[in-house]
């Protein structure tokens, strides 16, 4: 199948459109949180069955039934923050990065086995971002060390090997996105750049090269791909969400909505998330985590805000779109909400 119909395919699959039965996310049950701990990441696994959430430099495995957590594992590998969780599915494992610049590969049977099965060297500076492709084979990571990494698994050792390095950013990268048909990707950090990549077709090499540069007056902290002619981006001190859609085969910023913040937010390593299934945007602002729906017209609306009060907020929802978790520094709670429907 070529990239044209996997594109078409990819993008059919957003046409659904909002589930119109959706209300709101209310509070199920809360957690308290020792007073020295931090959460900055969570990750669901594929079947929302189990969550685990780096607590500082320790990850803490949860067993999920009911809206309730009970937690049954702790896993210590990192010497400093885990600010980055995703479970590898296909390789029955779970991946973390940290501000030691490392990446972890553990086992999906951790209860069996608390040893990690690999450790790399990915970065020289905290890793701040990072995501794997829809057939597991390739891991993109972002960093302070003003780097992003595309590394591919080698099949014999299973050991992950940096292919390619991209060195346009002189500064902190934060967030990353890859197309739904995984042949754009896109970067933003401190630089006031969103750079745009797109894969090289030629000879089916991995590799990747520069589409587009798109210079800004202000950095930001998220963006994220809705379709593969679609993103949202976060500027920094706006109570505003910009579009990007392509024009002329460049993308150009098309429209904004409102996103309401209430502070200057220094909160970062809380990417954006869209759950395709339900076309809806989970996106921080400040002190507010705001849900936003997105139509079979394109139109994006904000239809839940939360207001925590405070800026220091991470969260995440699960991969159906039912449940939202999140950590405050304020509350200094792990509060689980769930999906209300009409």
């Amino acid at each position: 199948m070529n990239n044209q119909k996997q594109s078409m395919l990819q993008n059919d699959k957003c046409l659904k459109g909002f589930d119109q039965n959706i209300k709101s996310y209310n509070l199920h049950n809360q957690y308290p949180v020792h007073k020295n701990l931090w959460c900055k990441t969570f990750a669901f696994i594929k079947d929302d069955s189990i969550l685990v959430i780096g607590f500082n430099n320790m990850i803490k495995e949860y067993q999920i039934k009911n809206g309730n957590m009970k937690q049954f594992q702790v896993l210590l590998g990192h010497r400093f923050d885990v600010n980055c969780l995703k479970w590898a599915n296909f390789q029955n494992q779970l991946i973390s990065g940290g501000h030691d610049g490392k990446i972890f590969c553990w086992p999906k049977n951790l209860s069996s086995n608390s040893k990690f099965i690999a450790k790399c060297n990915f970065h020289s500076l905290s890793i701040t971002h990072f995501l794997m492709n829809s057939k597991e084979d390739l891991l993109i990571t972002a960093s302070m060390d003003q780097t992003i990494k595309f590394s591919e698994k080698n099949k014999q050792n299973q050991i992950w090997e940096c292919s390619q390095v991209i060195t346009e950013y002189r500064d902190t990268i934060f967030s990353l996105s890859l197309s739904q048909n995984e042949n754009k990707l896109i970067s933003c950090g401190y630089d006031n750049l969103i750079l745009v990549l797109q894969k090289d077709q030629q000879f089916n090499r991995n590799n990747w090269i520069v589409k587009q540069r798109i210079i800004l007056d202000l950095h930001g902290y998220r963006l994220s791909f809705i379709k593969d002619d679609l993103f949202l981006f976060q500027p920094y001190n706006k109570e505003e969400i910009w579009i990007y859609e392509i024009s002329n085969d460049l993308f150009i910023k098309a429209k904004t909505i409102h996103s309401k913040s209430d502070c200057l937010d220094f909160g970062t390593l809380f990417p954006h998330q869209y759950i395709q299934s339900k076309n809806i945007i989970l996106a921080k602002n400040g002190n507010y985590i705001h849900l936003i729906k997105f139509d079979i017209q394109d139109n994006l609306e904000v239809f839940q805000s939360i207001n925590f009060g405070d800026q220091c907020i991470y969260g995440q929802l699960s991969n159906d779109g039912q449940c939202l978790i999140t950590w405050d520094n304020k509350s200094n709670l792990i509060q689980f909400r769930v999906c209300e429907k009409k």
